[in-house]
């Protein structure tokens, strides 16, 4: 997204994957959360399952991406 070759060992690497790995951590401890991914608000769109919470953790994980300052102003 940014345009970058980070390493996997990289700072800004691990940060994305501790928030990553944090979301999941979060949805999964909270009793009745829903497995829908509801980012559409059920209005006509397709309700996806996201059993495992992966496609708001990624969705967090890109936004995170696209609020940096060298994306934003650049």
């Amino acid at each position: 997204i940014l345009g970058r070759d980070d390493t996997p060992d990289s700072t800004d690497v691990q940060r994305s994957v501790a928030l990553f790995t944090t979301i999941l951590a979060d949805a999964k401890s909270q009793p009745g959360l829903d497995k829908r991914e509801i980012w559409s608000c059920h209005q006509g769109a397709a309700v996806l399952d996201d059993q495992h919470y992966t496609i708001r953790a990624w969705r967090a994980v890109v936004t995170s991406l696209l609020r940096r300052p060298e994306f934003l102003y650049e």
